[in-house]
């Protein structure tokens, strides 16, 4: 942890110097696959099994660099193989109709945050950790909805000062 991006650029380096084999049926270009944090994100041109050779070889240089198990199975499992929808960073990627949104386990969360009682108007104390936990989850959501910002930006607010009080106090209309 906190080492992934020399190590995933090592990968990326490695990987530009390989290419698919049958140039006409795969095309010319060598392999590239940029890295977030230790996610790979394949982008390429859907041409013969371009695709699944980019992917393999992608894995085997983690793999070199990294070791045998940095390939995380269970979350290749779950993100499933390389298509034009997918799970990129915890988002929904639509790369034909060109749209980002938020996968269901993660709007349903959403939905029981925002209707969590502790945001009713009138409320007084509100926990640290739960406008905590919504502060880092509208940072999330503004990857689909940049409207959140506004809402946020309340949070961030309401997290400064004494952070040391278990409880953040919103401010009056007098404040």
């Amino acid at each position: 942890p906190g080492h992934f991006s020399a190590f995933a650029l090592a990968a990326e380096i490695l990987l530009q110097s390989f290419g698919p084999e049958e140039t006409r049926l795969n095309g010319k270009a060598p392999f590239a696959v940029k890295t977030h944090v230790d996610d790979g994100c394949l982008s390429s041109a859907k041409i013969g099994y371009r695709f699944g050779l980019e992917t393999r070889t992608y894995e085997e240089c983690i793999r070199f660099f990294s070791g045998k198990t940095a390939v995380n199975l269970k979350k290749k499992r779950e993100e499933g193989l390389p298509s034009e929808i997918g799970l990129w960073w915890g988002y929904v990627l639509d790369t034909v109709a060109m749209k980002l949104g938020l996968p269901t386990d993660k709007i349903q969360k959403m939905l029981f945050l925002v209707f969590m009682n502790i945001w009713d108007w009138g409320s007084k104390r509100i926990p640290r950790r739960e406008c905590s936990v919504m502060s880092g989850n509208c940072a999330f959501w503004e990857g689909v909805s940049p409207g959140v910002r506004t809402e946020a930006a309340t949070f961030h607010k309401a997290l400064g000062g004494d952070q040391t009080v278990e409880w953040v106090e919103p401010p009056t209309t007098l404040d």
